[in-house]
């Protein structure tokens, strides 16, 4: 039997000390095809994006799976506060959680109580959907899950970044993971996004520095590949780049300029 979900968390950690980031996908469609093309290109993991995607739960399920298949990670962003979404996806055999607008230490520590097993949190027991997908039994989940299961708390608000400190201190949290858009709007004040300006780039910057102090991981989304290189720069150990949406569109582009070259 193999043992479930330690191939990607062990990659992350291999590739932060090493000084290297992983990347990952996004995924917006909710469609079984478009998760295993996607996990079928030069990423290290996709992320099903459940807050602004358009997929449900049972989508989200058949995604992750695909996703499993076709040998990347799986790895799924949960609607605001929707913490009862953390084990049930975790119990489908997502490898990682990232939840959005965590301000608080009390907030992120919901989050770990929703994602670990006891003594670290409060996750009820029934991973029988991963199991499953990896091959693996319960009680050699039960002993693996809590350090292979990622659970990452997104900074996306001023207040959060007061709190990374605490936030950061959270026992059994892996690491935060950073929204630039929403960050970059609270930063303005609501009056624009701006994630090229000073303040959001030394923000981007102050957080990537505390979790490595802290022995966290760090995350980022990423709009392009050159965001992506100025994250990887400041430290990031994942970033989310694009999206299937993106890549789409991206590559039609492409076809119709080389059609009329």
């Amino acid at each position: 039997m193999t043992e479930p979900f330690t191939t990607f968390s062990h990659e992350l950690a291999r590739a932060k000390a090493e000084g290297q980031p992983l990347y990952s996908a996004w995924s917006l469609f909710a469609d079984v095809l478009v998760a295993r093309a996607v996990a079928s290109g030069p990423f290290d993991a996709v992320l099903i994006d459940a807050q602004h995607g358009h997929m449900d739960f049972a989508a989200a399920q058949a995604m992750t799976a695909a996703i499993h298949h076709a040998g990347k990670a799986p790895l799924l962003r949960i609607p605001v506060g929707d913490f009862a979404f953390v084990s049930r996806a975790l119990d489908f055999g997502v490898q990682g959680i990232v939840a959005p607008m965590i301000n608080t230490a009390a907030e992120a520590q919901a989050l770990v109580n929703a994602a670990k097993y006891t003594p670290v949190g409060e996750r009820s027991f029934g991973p029988f959907g991963a199991c499953s997908l990896y091959g693996t039994d319960a009680a050699n989940y039960a002993a693996k899950a809590n350090g292979a299961c990622l659970v990452f708390a997104m900074v996306e608000t001023e207040r959060a970044l007061a709190n990374l400190d605490d936030i950061l201190a959270v026992e059994g949290l892996d690491g935060v993971f950073v929204g630039p858009a929403d960050l970059s709007l609270t930063l303005m004040k609501g009056e624009r996004v701006d994630m090229d300006c000073e303040m959001s780039n030394k923000a981007y910057k102050l957080i990537a520095d505390k979790a490595a102090e802290a022995g966290k991981f760090s995350g980022i989304y990423a709009f392009s590949v050159d965001y992506a290189k100025r994250y990887a720069g400041f430290g990031f150990n994942l970033i989310a780049v694009g999206s299937d949406s993106g890549y789409l569109a991206a590559g039609m582009q492409q076809v119709a300029a080389d059609l009329k070259g």
